[in-house]
């Protein structure tokens, strides 16, 4: 067997058998959360409206709420493009470790562990039809579905880290 193809193109060693597949399992899982609730965002569904009303109305931020909706839906679709690409997962996995800080903080700070859900008529009331923490569990499983695309790719995180910093001729 050639070197090669024991090794990847900078020299560390590659996964082999199910480890090679099992390393793609946390990016699949963080991608898939994020997947999973693009749809709200970007459809307006009432009870998503209700939540960006409050992030919005609670933090003084004074935002429409469907512009900072669809802000964050634009950072997690960027987030997503990012953590399934090989070369770019670790910023990704950056990227959506940031992004779940600021829905978990969020969740503490303003709105509540569990969050409100449309009622049968589709709309939102307060103190009714409860999530019972689910968003906020999602938020975490997906943090920490990132960390583990760190450290699943940690010679990645290396090599990175161990990069020269390049500097703009004349600015040093």
């Amino acid at each position: 067997m050639s070197s090669l193809s024991s090794h990847g193109a900078a020299g560390a060693p590659k996964p082999a058998g199910i480890a090679k597949y099992a390393i793609w399992l946390p990016q699949l899982v963080a991608a898939g959360i994020i997947g999973l609730t693009l749809p709200f965002k970007l459809g307006g569904a009432p009870e998503t409206v209700w939540l960006f009303n409050e992030i919005s109305t609670q933090s003084g931020l004074g935002v429409d709420e469907a512009l900072l909706r669809y802000f964050t839906a634009a950072n997690e679709i960027l987030a997503i493009i990012l953590i399934l690409i090989p070369r770019t997962s670790i910023f990704g996995a950056l990227h959506v470790m940031a992004l779940m800080s600021g829905a978990l903080v969020t969740h503490l700070a303003l709105i509540g562990i569990q969050v409100p859900g449309p009622n049968k008529d589709g709309v939102v009331v307060t103190g009714q039809e409860l999530d019972g923490g689910t968003l906020f569990v999602m938020g975490l499983v997906t943090f920490a579905a990132a960390v583990a695309v760190l450290i699943t790719r940690r010679s990645q995180v290396k090599r990175f880290a161990s990069a020269p910093v390049c500097y703009i001729k004349g600015t040093a």
